[in-house]
């Protein structure tokens, strides 16, 4: 028996259904997109050390106390704590991060940002 046209539209337009796979994508998402966003310190870090192991020693470091202030409950001010934090793998699961740890993030953001650009600007980077 065929369909009308009206039925396929109706079921057409039916809002999705968020799931909790959805949702912990959505949190995924927004949990690589705070890890972007310290990139630019990571950066610094490569600049002034002049190569590849500065900035993996200070990556390998920043895991560690991230997992550490996680442990001692300073989460959420730790900016490579956040991240782990956002989609649950220290402490408690949250369903948002309150509104500090964005600005700690936002602030690490631009001091990265800053770091770099004079780095590359007024340093001797000739050798």
């Amino acid at each position: 028996m065929p369909q009308s046209p009206n039925a396929r539209l109706h079921f057409s337009l039916r809002p999705a259904l968020l799931t909790s796979s959805r949702l912990t994508a959505i949190c995924e998402c927004s949990a690589a997109g705070i890890a972007y966003l310290l990139a630019p310190v990571v950066a610094w870090i490569t600049t002034l050390g002049r190569g590849y192991l500065p900035p993996l020693g200070f990556t390998l470091a920043m895991l560690a106390l991230g997992n550490v202030f996680a442990k001692t409950g300073w989460a959420e001010w730790f900016p490579w704590s956040i991240v782990p934090l956002s989609i649950g793998m220290v402490g408690k699961t949250v369903q948002t991060l309150p509104a500090s740890s964005y600005v700690v993030v936002a602030l690490t953001f631009l001091a990265g940002i800053v770091a770099t650009v004079l780095q590359l600007r007024y340093a001797d980077n000739t050798q």
